[in-house]
């Protein structure tokens, strides 16, 4: 019997204490833009960009296929690599959503405590109870 083997991609946040340096310029940042992102954005079409190419080829293909039957193939490829890459990546892309949802919490978190402390001793003390 055959066997095939995939990879899930797992994400994760780190729980690290900012330095007092960090702490500082991550004030002054908060102050001056309160929307402002302060942990780093993993983007969706860079960790799956097959999506992007499957999308790609349906939508070109099927205006191609209008003009001239030979390009039939195209979104003929995008379906079925739609398909395969659903079967292949459910669980990658769950795996992204939950840490996208953690990622915007932790960041949310972290602002919040941002502005209510006033120096990092006072920062030093609450990551301690977070």
């Amino acid at each position: 019997m055959a066997k095939y083997k995939y990879t899930i991609k797992n994400y994760w946040l780190r729980n690290e204490r900012l330095s007092e340096e960090e702490f500082n310029y991550f004030k002054k940042v908060i102050h001056s833009d309160p929307d402002a992102d302060i942990l780093p954005k993993k983007s969706f079409w860079k960790e799956f960009p097959i999506l992007l190419y499957a999308i790609g080829a349906i939508l070109i293909g099927f205006p191609l296929v209008a003009v001239d039957e030979a390009f039939s193939f195209l979104p003929g490829i995008g379906i079925i690599s739609l398909i395969f890459f659903f079967i292949f990546n459910v669980e990658s892309m769950t795996n992204y959503f939950s840490f996208v949802k953690r990622r915007n919490k932790k960041e949310e978190e972290l602002k919040s405590t941002l502005r209510d402390c006033s120096d990092y001793s006072e920062y030093k003390m609450k990551f301690k109870e977070l």
